[in-house]
């Protein structure tokens, strides 16, 4: 279990450096917040004021007794999977699967946003994690609670 655990944070940390979207510079600006587990939150917004990338760093508890899942959870508004909108407000999630040395682990997410009063932006996220071994036994289930999350106005 230790030894996911760190394949978890090192695929986490590879993704966070290809994680700026390509077209960042002057067009896109940064906002930076926390969720309410006291974590990093990031959004990229573009010069039209709509948000392209959502980047939330969370922590769910395992079944397995005394573990944790800790990774970044990253949203993309693109062409090929846009973002759910209904005016400025704008929601993503769904099912995917990672490899691990150790075995898979399917991820099911939902997240949803909107901006703050004050210019910056805030929303809801939640996820689950079933972890398998390399046989496809499932090993441990992890689910965060309701997360919410604010970032300030872009800079």
């Amino acid at each position: 279990m230790g030894t996911r655990r760190i394949c978890a944070v090192l695929l986490a940390a590879a993704v966070g450096l290809s994680a700026v979207p390509a077209s960042a510079g002057a067009a896109m600006r940064k906002a930076t917040g926390k969720t309410n587990q006291g974590l990093a939150a990031l959004v990229w917004v573009r010069e039209d004021n709509s948000i392209a990338l959502v980047r939330l760093r969370y922590r769910a508890k395992c079944r397995a007794d005394g573990f944790y899942w800790r990774d970044n959870m990253y949203f993309r508004d693109n062409e090929r999977k846009p973002f759910k909108r209904d005016g400025a407000n704008f929601s993503d999630g769904g099912k995917f699967t990672a490899q691990y040395r150790e075995g898979p682990a399917v991820f099911n997410t939902k997240m949803s946003g909107g901006p703050t009063a004050e210019g910056g932006w805030q929303g809801t996220f939640t996820t689950t994690v079933r972890v398998y071994n390399k046989r496809k036994k499932l090993t441990d289930f992890c689910r965060t609670p309701a997360i919410t999350w604010k970032v300030g106005a872009p800079g």
